[in-house]
């Protein structure tokens, strides 16, 4: 859920309409409830599934100033910059076959990518939904179960 960089950090998973700010952790950046008020790896780290929306209260600010295309997951993607104006998003794992690097990152509906971790701090965002957990009704469980219970 959280990025290998701030696993010394408190962590809790987040939940749909929490208020979030985007902080700080020292080794990397990453999102913590709004009003925590603790600095780097003693705020608890709110961690998001990757599917997860959040929408910003403004436009979202990211510490880099270029914007290249490279290889994410496989496909050609535009990365660095948000686009003009942009405030939701979609949290997304990247490159997590490589080990050393940040896996943590924003997908807008453009395509671009941004790390968390070069987003600007202190940006106030809500978690507009979770994604969609698979569930099994209690019929297929029972179905299921008779059919193990067969073989």
């Amino acid at each position: 859920m959280c990025d290998f960089s701030i696993d010394a950090a408190k962590s809790r998973p987040a939940k749909q309409g929490d208020e979030l700010k985007t902080h700080d952790f020292g080794s990397s950046r990453g999102f913590c409830g709004a009003k925590d008020p603790r600095a780097h790896y003693e705020a608890t780290a709110v961690c998001l599934l990757p599917g997860t929306e959040v929408a910003f209260r403004g436009e979202v600010l990211v510490r880099s100033t270029d914007r290249f295309t490279v290889i994410v997951n496989g496909a050609l993607r535009a990365f660095g910059l948000a686009p003009k104006g942009a405030r939701t998003a979609t949290f997304i794992k990247v490159d997590k076959n490589i080990v050393p690097i940040h896996h943590d990152a924003l997908q807008f509906s453009d395509g671009t990518i941004v790390l968390l971790n070069d987003l600007v701090p202190n940006q106030k965002a809500t978690v507009l939904s979770l994604p969609a957990t698979p569930r099994i009704s209690d019929d297929d469980e029972k179905k299921s179960a008779r059919q193990l219970a067969a073989a």
